[in-house]
């Protein structure tokens, strides 16, 4: 599936999959993250989960930094012929691995982001804090949109312990125990319309008609965290 965006004045060009959150759109909850990024060129930004790298295309065309696209899916080699004809194959670089045995060396990324990926391979207790934040400098910036719910869905009595299900609250504490410090976290208004955008291409099989009828779960919330380590 071929994907045609603007994105930061710039018309780029993306080979995607259906598999992907948002294969066919530059996806609400990655603009919502990047309008926070505070990057200056030449940095190096790690990028968990990028799927066919539009996020780290992104990220190289408009801050100017080196981008290291990382996916677990057998993408690295297309996302590369896609880079060279961007002309980007020199700042950002494709990496196939588990987010666990990252080929990074330590201390060396001024910043990391992820978008709608974390929960499928951070939630061991102290992943974050003993397998991400030592790749990352002193004081580096964390930019995160994780699956969630919303606030006044969380009961007294619950004890939740699904992650996709998290709270903006609840994320924020699971963070704080792993060693970042957090600026900004709060729910996206853009959620209902971010998970349409997905169904779209996810269930193309849908007519408009029946796309209109279908009810979202309403405590659906996605949730954006930006911190420092």
């Amino acid at each position: 599936m071929a994907l045609r965006v603007e994105l930061g004045g710039h018309t780029m060009e993306f080979d995607t999959a259906a598999g992907l959150f948002s294969p066919a759109h530059a996806d609400r909850g990655t603009l919502a993250m990047l309008a926070c990024a505070d990057l200056a060129p030449g940095q190096r930004v790690l990028d968990l989960g990028c799927g066919r790298g539009l996020s780290s295309v992104f990220l190289a065309r408009e801050y100017g930094v080196s981008v290291y696209a990382v996916d677990k899916n057998e993408y690295a080699s297309e996302t590369l012929n896609m880079l060279r004809d961007q002309g980007l194959d020199s700042r950002v670089y494709p990496i196939q691995a588990d987010a666990a045995a990252l080929p990074v060396p330590p201390g060396t990324m001024d910043a990391l982001v992820c978008v709608n990926a974390y929960h499928n391979f951070g939630m061991e207790a102290g992943f974050f804090e003993t397998r991400l934040k030592p790749l990352l400098k002193p004081g580096a910036q964390v930019g995160l949109v994780l699956c969630g719910r919303k606030a006044e869905s969380v009961k007294p009595d619950d004890a939740n312990e699904n992650p996709v299900f998290w709270s903006a609250a609840e994320w924020r504490r699971w963070f704080e125990s792993e060693g970042l410090g957090i600026d900004v976290c709060e729910e996206l208004r853009c959620t209902e319309r971010a998970w349409k955008e997905w169904m779209t291409v996810s269930m193309p099989e849908l007519s408009d008609e029946e796309y209109e009828r279908v009810k979202l779960n309403p405590d659906l919330a996605l949730i954006k965290i930006v911190g420092n380590i």
